[in-house]
């Protein structure tokens, strides 16, 4: 500081601040990449992934999916803007929970069409650790984003189409070849 050779005068007054960390977290899909590695699995890719990755390229762009946490149980947190206070010494966990869900298209005498990704947040979770004594001057963040892997298919199909006809015909068509029988015996 001025006057001071040593700056511990302007080092006690002024203290510094901690920084903070404004968290504008968002879920993107790599389709080019999605499609090579399915491609290029050493595994054997079913149908159904064969089918995701050819279908992937034709899907309209998606909007965002930003992850919101609840910051405001931490110290400093705000939820609103996002943004976490970083203490040195500390250790930040942001844990998610996220579904994803394959929403195909059936219409009648027309392949199945996949329509879109519903995405949902499940829940979240902050929470925070004292680092070891060595770390006392580190701050660290980890992502811990987990994948449900108990979705199914969504499969949307209008209420009453050709499929639906047909099957109310052959029924019709089986109780009226009973009642011939049954006048037959009679």
């Amino acid at each position: 500081g001025v006057g001071d050779p040593t700056g511990m005068e302007r080092i006690s007054t002024t203290p510094a601040n901690s920084p903070y960390l404004k968290l504008n977290f968002k879920l993107e899909a790599d389709i080019p990449r999605t499609k090579v590695v399915v491609e290029n699995s050493n595994r054997q890719t079913t149908e159904w992934e064969k089918f995701y990755a050819n279908d992937l390229a034709d899907l309209p762009a998606e909007a965002d999916f930003p992850i919101k946490w609840e910051l405001g149980s931490l110290e400093g947190g705000n939820t609103a803007n996002q943004t976490l206070l970083m203490e040195p010494g500390w250790a930040y966990v942001l844990e998610a929970d996220v579904q994803i869900v394959p929403e195909f298209e059936e219409k009648f005498l027309q392949p199945t069409v996949l329509v879109t990704w519903r995405r949902t947040v499940l829940g979240t979770k902050v929470s925070r650790y004292r680092l070891d004594f060595e770390s006392r001057n580190q701050m660290r963040v980890r992502y811990v984003i987990t994948f449900d892997d108990t979705v199914k298919n969504a499969m949307s199909r209008d209420a009453y189409d050709g499929k639906s006809f047909l099957d109310g015909l052959g029924s019709a068509i089986a109780i009226l070849g009973i009642g011939v029988a049954v006048l037959k015996v009679w």
